[in-house]
């Protein structure tokens, strides 16, 4: 029986508000372009955070948890123009970023992972046992 399938998922719905505040405040101090899109897929055993990220190295995040936010940041150093080069176009953009998400009570955070590869920042959050589908069961009327 699927009756929360035909609601917003749960993680959606948490996480909706603050992603587009975060947004929206970040097209403020800088162009929108710089902050990553995300995805989130929900699966049974888990949350999937994915990020955009493409140019980055896995020594540029850091990941932080405090009291249930979880904060995805990265800190460049932006190199200083060279005086002696003449750019007629310059669209390199060496930006830095910070993306909170407030994590649902069903996520066990000593599980958490986090994975970059070709340019996509995954972060594995599992869901705690509780939280789990469970299996079908049969019960016997006396």
């Amino acid at each position: 029986m699927h009756l929360l399938k035909t609601q917003r998922p749960l993680f959606s719905s948490i996480f909706d508000d603050l992603v587009l505040n975060n947004r929206s405040r970040h097209t403020l101090h800088a162009n929108p372009f710089d902050t990553p899109s995300v995805n989130v897929i929900e699966s049974d055993v888990d949350y999937r955070l994915q990020l955009a990220a493409p140019g980055k190295n896995k020594e540029d995040f850091s990941i932080e948890l405090d009291e249930g936010v979880l904060s995805i940041a990265t800190e460049n150093e932006i190199p200083e123009n060279n005086k002696e080069e003449n750019y007629t176009l310059r669209e390199f953009v060496f930006s830095n970023f910070k993306r909170a998400f407030k994590l649902p009570d069903t996520v066990a955070i000593d599980k958490i992972k986090a994975e970059y590869k070709s340019g996509i920042l995954t972060v594995t959050l599992p869901k705690v046992k509780e939280a789990l589908p469970h299996p079908k069961k049969l019960i016997v009327i006396k």
